[in-house]
């Protein structure tokens, strides 16, 4: 299973309403006002650049990847473009 805690339905992938309940739950408690918790574009544009296979799904090779250094800091243009899918926030 893909990131044990954040794939509520047990599909073996996260998808963006997973995403946005964990960051939810933790921007209630967030004292580093990181932008992701406060943005929502923050967080579509953090999910797209993990969705690396354009599904609107973020299995666990890309969840993996995207929280490595490497894959974190990422090669994007910074611009944000719309999820994949749902992108109600």
């Amino acid at each position: 299973m893909c990131c044990e805690g954040l794939d509520v339905d047990g599909s073996g992938s996260i998808d963006l309403k997973e995403l946005r309940e964990a960051v939810g739950y933790v921007a209630a408690n967030d004292t580093s006002k990181d932008p992701i918790f406060k943005d929502p574009k923050k967080l579509i544009d953090f999910f797209n650049s993990m969705d690396t296979d354009g599904n609107g799904a973020v299995d666990f090779n890309e969840f993996l990847t995207g929280m490595t250094a490497e894959g974190a800091s990422g090669s994007g243009d910074g611009e944000i473009g719309n999820v994949r899918g749902d992108n109600r926030i």
